[in-house]
């Protein structure tokens, strides 16, 4: 069952940012999970991926998102991927269409370490009392993965979940945060098959692109995991009333924006906060997400 359609994810935002550039919107969802470890009751997760810093995305703008979340008192950051937009099309700067000025620099070679180390500059401002966990996307593999690697590697507080899993304690209770390379551009592994404790454990799934959760649901039907986060097909960036979303750029149009229930399992794809192909969103907001995770 879909928990928030393309409308009435855009339409049932708690909270507005405005930037000049638009809104962005947080949403709240309530994570609920059987069997959910007493000890994770209330625990907070945000959500930001699809940042898609260059050009057409203020610094301003990350700054404002990363306010947002940590004004929710989130536990944890999760970084969804696809961090960079290069774009050395000459009409844009000659449409004067660059929100951007430094970080407008149209040679690759110089752009992308300059776009990396400006976000890692940013992030580097907020701690959460877990940190921040990151995976990548096809842009980041697209443009450098040396680049991405090098730099988010060495940012303090940040730790890189390129097919690995982050176990977070409390007492004797675990959340286990598996983050997979990016399904399109990267090589995603199988999740760790080990079975989960329950009650006890609880297991979340980083996935940039949701046509992993696909592939996994299907070639590993008894695999279990509570909560997928994803992100990538920017809600669509523009949707057209009645038809939806102008481009999908997954295989599985059930997890193009919001909440998807699979059986006891949920996954959850994010509008994202960037831009590419075009500078602008219709009908489809930026945001950011607080998951509060809830006992079914």
């Amino acid at each position: 069952m879909v928990g928030a359609s393309l409308a009435a994810g855009a339409a049932s935002y708690t909270t507005l940012a405005y930037h000049e550039s638009g809104p962005i919107v947080l949403e709240r969802v309530p994570a609920k999970i059987r069997n959910l470890p007493s000890a994770f009751e209330g625990y907070k997760i945000g959500f930001l991926t699809d940042i898609h810093l260059g050009m057409w995305l203020p610094d301003e703008w990350v700054v404002q998102a990363l306010e947002i979340l940590t004004r929710e008192a989130i536990d944890l950051l999760v970084l969804g991927g696809d961090y960079i937009f290069l774009n050395d099309n000459p009409l844009w700067r000659k449409a004067g269409i660059i929100r951007n000025q430094e970080l407008s620099e149209s040679v690759p070679r110089k752009a992308i370490p300059k776009i990396y180390t400006t976000l890692g500059s940013i992030l580097s401002r907020y701690s959460f009392p877990d940190g921040a966990l990151a995976v990548a996307g096809n842009h980041d593999h697209w443009n450098s993965t040396a680049v991405f690697l090098s730099i988010f590697g060495s940012l303090p507080g940040i730790e890189l979940l390129i097919n690995k899993e982050r176990v977070i304690t409390r007492r004797d209770h675990s959340l286990r945060i598996f983050g997979v390379d990016d399904f399109l551009t990267g090589i995603p592994a199988a999740p760790p098959q080990d079975q989960l404790r329950p009650g006890q454990d609880a297991r979340v799934i980083i996935s940039h692109n949701p046509d992993y959760i696909s592939a996994v649901t299907r070639y590993l039907p008894d695999y279990h995991f509570d909560l997928a986060l994803c992100g990538h097909t920017h809600g669509g960036q523009i949707c057209v009333p009645p038809v939806g979303a102008f481009v999908c750029q997954i295989r599985d149009p059930r997890f193009i924006a919001g909440l998807v229930h699979l059986g006891e399992r949920s996954v959850y794809t994010s509008r994202g906060l960037g831009f590419v192909g075009l500078p602008v969103r219709i009908n489809c907001t930026s945001e950011v997400t607080v998951f509060t995770l809830e006992r079914a």
